[in-house]
């Protein structure tokens, strides 16, 4: 059963509630509908906190949407909304949330936007430490510029996800390398389950081309750098050659490419099973063995979908390969430009496309647009 909680009480009659909570989102999000002709204790605006049977809340927030009909026979009312985390989504990134000093964690990044949109939360890493940004490593953002994208871009160059935990903290994520459930889903375990594979954006080999940056002598030139990697599922006549937007280190180059086989893999691989029961949460690994439909192994739970009703309570989970919520690729190469060397005794008056910047003389890419 899931129930709601209010500060006048908890609350089990209703017609349908329901969760969903997912890795790929920031917030989690929850409705329940109502038949009841007397007046609700809901209504916009009200603090809701939706537990499951064994204690555990799976979210809370504030009514955000109400949407109902109303006969003299019949009232339908459905209460809709999302955990507090939906401010970061929505809110701009606050002005002065580049005002530091020093370094800052990811951790500390985070809390300093939520405290200044006065979000009552806290940051908590569940996955491996992460290295610090220094103060140029934080760009300035747009006027309008959401906070929850901003600090998902600096999770990615983490490799961390952000997500809730149905509490209003922001949790640090990345895909944990053991299970953690110790019953395997099985045929007999599932009530139902849907699946989808689909191998036509996946390659055997992917090829990753870059060029790399201009070394520091003036006669310079780029030069083509390539890495490779191996899909060994699909079948060798299947090759694709990718040329990257930016410049990369070799590392950099291998790491990508091996991302974009990872990627493909896992949004070729669908299967969602229903159980029955709420005792199950996102972002641990659960084992796999449905030899109808060819799923073994070791899965990730990217989502959850919470259903309680007068019929039935079960749980929809959505599962995918742990690898897309690793940390594999890394890209923190600068676009390639040449820094010219003894700029002392440089003179870039007759020379076009070289402005001064702080740190030297640059080679500009393009002259058009160039600003400092």
């Amino acid at each position: 059963m899931l129930y709601v909680f209010t500060d006048t009480g908890k609350y089990e009659l209703f017609e349908s509630v329901q969760v969903v909570t997912t890795l790929d989102s920031i917030c989690g999000k929850f409705k329940f509908t109502t038949s009841l002709l007397d007046k609700s204790p809901f209504g916009i605006g009200s603090y809701v906190v939706i537990k499951n049977e064994y204690d555990l809340i799976l979210c809370s927030g504030y009514i955000e949407k109400t949407d109902g009909a109303i006969t003299k026979e019949k009232a339908t009312v459905t209460f809709s909304g999302r955990d507090l985390l939906g401010d970061l989504v929505d809110s701009s990134v606050p002005p002065d949330v580049s005002s530091f000093s020093g370094s800052i964690t990811l951790e500390k990044l985070c809390d300093n936007v939520m405290g200044a949109l006065n979000l009552p939360g806290t940051t908590f890493n569940m996955s491996s430490p992460t290295e610090p940004f220094n103060q140029d490593d934080i760009s300035s953002t747009t006027f309008s510029g959401k906070a929850g994208a901003f600090l998902q871009s600096y999770a990615r160059k983490r490799q961390k996800f952000l997500t809730t935990d149905g509490k209003n903290n922001l949790v640090l994520f990345s895909a944990p390398s053991s299970p953690e459930y110790e019953k395997t889903l099985t045929k007999d375990s599932m009530l139902a389950r849907s699946f989808s594979f689909d191998t036509t954006q996946r390659f055997n080999k992917i090829t990753l081309g870059s060029e790399d940056n201009y070394s520091a002598s003036d006669n310079a030139s780029s030069v083509d750098s390539t890495a490779s990697f191996i899909d060994s599922e699909i079948r060798e006549s299947r090759i694709l050659q990718i040329e990257s937007d930016e410049s990369m280190t070799s590392s950099e180059i291998s790491n990508r490419a091996k991302e974009e086989v990872t990627i493909r893999r896992g949004r070729g691989t669908q299967f969602s099973c229903v159980v029955p029961s709420h005792n199950y949460v996102k972002g641990k690994l659960i084992k796999v063995d449905d030899e109808l439909t060819g799923v073994e192994g070791v899965f990730l739970i990217k989502s959850v979908t919470y259903s309680s009703s007068v019929k039935e309570n079960v749980s929809k989970l959505d599962l995918c390969y742990p690898e897309v919520y690793e940390a594999v690729g890394t890209r923190t190469t600068k676009r390639k430009s040449k820094i010219v060397e003894n700029f002392d005794k440089f003179d870039p008056s007759n020379v076009p496309g070289v402005i001064q910047g702080f740190d030297g003389w640059t080679m500009l890419d393009s002259v058009e647009g160039a600003q400092l």
